[in-house]
């Protein structure tokens, strides 16, 4: 797990709710699924975004957007 995928897990069980450690365990499940660099890239995004929900990270894989640099990172065009 990297650090982006711990911060969104630890900001889950913050709640400490039997739902919130469910959701863990699905995020989790993820990165068994499709790997953990991609998981960890959406959890990235997510906390780039401010919106580390569930739907939001499975939004992210499912729109190959932990491929895509962050805006951030974008190199400005040259002319």
């Amino acid at each position: 797990m990297g650090p982006s995928t711990l911060q969104v897990v630890e900001q889950h069980l913050d709640d400490r709710s039997l739902y919130q450690f469910r959701l863990v365990q699905v995020i989790l499940r993820i990165g068994n699924i499709l790997g953990t660099k991609r998981l960890e890239a959406a959890c990235t995004r997510a906390l780039y975004f401010g919106d580390i929900r569930y739907r939001q990270i499975k939004n992210i894989l499912n729109s190959a957007l932990d491929c895509e640099p962050l805006p951030e990172a974008q190199l400005p065009l040259l002319m």
